[in-house]
């Protein structure tokens, strides 16, 4: 069956309009979505996410993870480390004296790719620089 649609012309870009103007472009985005996936449109805005590149959707984000002790414990009991390494460890993490003890951890949910790799690191491509060119 033929749908006649009616879209209005743009004169400003997203990025300039109201709030307004960006909630009725997406209503209508959304209903063309709905008549183009025959009902299933949530199918669709999922494919259509992922055609946003990865990198971007990660750096707008910008979440924390937190662990209460009592999980760092165990955490820690699941490395299979001797409580003096762990000590070691510590005082390293206070102030590093060489940039070969310092670790850096990216943890998130994805397939173990090099591309993720560079993702989480860009996240914190300063902080480890620093820590690269810092010595005690």
């Amino acid at each position: 069956p033929l749908h006649l649609i009616r879209i209005s012309h743009s004169e400003t870009s997203t990025s300039e309009s109201s709030r307004f103007t960006k909630r009725r472009r997406s209503e209508q985005l959304a209903n063309i979505r709905e008549i183009l996936s025959i009902g299933d449109s949530e199918e669709q805005l999922a494919d259509e996410i992922k055609k946003v590149p990865a990198e971007a959707l990660i750096k707008e984000i910008n979440f924390t993870i937190t662990v209460p002790p009592e999980q760092k414990l165990a955490l820690k009991s699941d490395l299979c480390l001797p409580w003096r390494k762990l000590r070691v460890m510590r005082s390293q993490l206070r102030k590093p004296n060489s940039i070969k003890n310092s670790c850096v951890f990216a943890v998130f949910e994805g397939p173990d790719l090099s591309t993720n790799l560079q993702i989480a690191l860009s996240r914190f491509q300063e902080q480890v620089s620093d820590i690269q060119k810092s010595h005690w």
